[in-house]
């Protein structure tokens, strides 16, 4: 054999090595997109659950015990197998006296990863929680979409406002109590995840609506957009999108943050004709409430963040 021959045999030996290295380096890389990727998903997950039941948990001690609520919180991080080093940080109250906020962090586990990535890494999970109180005050089956309370408090329900909008609030998300006595009907409105409308009146809640006017009560409650969203022609649905108000489909879902309760006195009532004179006005979605229509008691908690 020559040497030329000799010398190219090297060189191509040479290029199969390095390419044979390339080779291992891009699947060690792949295997570490797959293996670590999986694992840190998985770990944040397991961080994040953490931290919602932690958060939840807190939240049930609020706005009364801020102190039982953050040991609970502290608890729950524990009791999910994760140390007291992973918690970072613990809020409440936070933002308002009802809330909490819970931070956890971890290091993140490389195998292969670790050639690449030799800096240390962390995992975080952020849960925020709120108490809203069992509101126990009556709730008309109506939500009202076009009359500003700022300007006049005398507004009217079980109207037309666009077509096939009569203000009704969706059969699911309210409940009729004692309907067989009307002397002691009512209604409650749930408005946790926002407000579903329907295309129509209501019409077979007629006599239900009658019973508790006849009642004499007052006050009665309503749902009602903001006046800021009134007046901008336009509110924001549970699904992020924004319509036009007189655009408005069947079962549509009024996101929570575009509501507030109105307290008021009946103004007049007649057949399908609901007016209601507006007292006082709570944004109950943040936590304001009539003071002697909740159960303090009896809230429950929900993530907010």
């Amino acid at each position: 054999m020559n040497k030329g021959f000799k010398f190219f045999k090297k060189l191509e030996d040479g290029q199969v090595l390095v390419l044979v290295a390339l080779m291992l380096f891009g699947l060690i890389g792949f295997a570490a997109l797959l293996t670590d990727g999986a694992m840190m998903q998985l770990s944040k997950r397991e961080l994040q659950a953490a931290a919602d039941a932690a958060a939840l948990a807190g939240a049930s001690y609020l706005p009364g015990d801020p102190t039982k609520a953050e040991t609970t919180a502290r608890g729950y991080v524990t009791g999910n197998g994760f140390e007291e080093t992973n918690i970072k940080e613990i809020n409440t109250p936070y933002e308002n006296d009802k809330k909490i906020e819970v931070v956890l962090e971890q290091p993140a586990m490389f195998t292969f990863g670790r050639i690449f990535n030799p800096s240390d890494s962390t995992i975080s999970a952020r849960a925020v929680a709120m108490r809203y109180p069992k509101w126990a005050g009556e709730a008309l089956p109506f939500i009202n979409l076009d009359d500003n309370y700022d300007d006049d408090p005398e507004i009217e329900l079980w109207e037309k406002v666009s077509p096939g909008d009569f203000e009704s609030i969706w059969k699911d998300d309210f409940d009729i109590f004692n309907e067989d006595d009307c002397s002691l009907t009512y209604f409650t409105v749930d408005y946790m995840d926002g407000v579903q409308i329907t295309k129509g009146e209501v019409a077979d809640k007629k006599q239900e609506v009658e019973c508790v006017f006849g009642q004499g009560h007052n006050p009665v409650f309503v749902i009602s957009l903001r006046t800021e969203v009134i007046e901008s022609g336009e509110v924001k649905l549970k699904d992020g999108s924004i319509r036009p108000l007189d655009k408005m489909k069947n079962k549509d879902i009024i996101n929570e943050d575009q509501l507030v309760l109105l307290e008021c006195d009946w103004y007049f009532y007649e057949k399908k004709t609901l007016r209601l004179h507006v007292n006082n006005v709570y944004d109950f979605v943040n936590g304001e409430f009539p003071e002697n229509y909740y159960n303090p008691d009896g809230g429950m908690s929900n993530l907010v963040e």
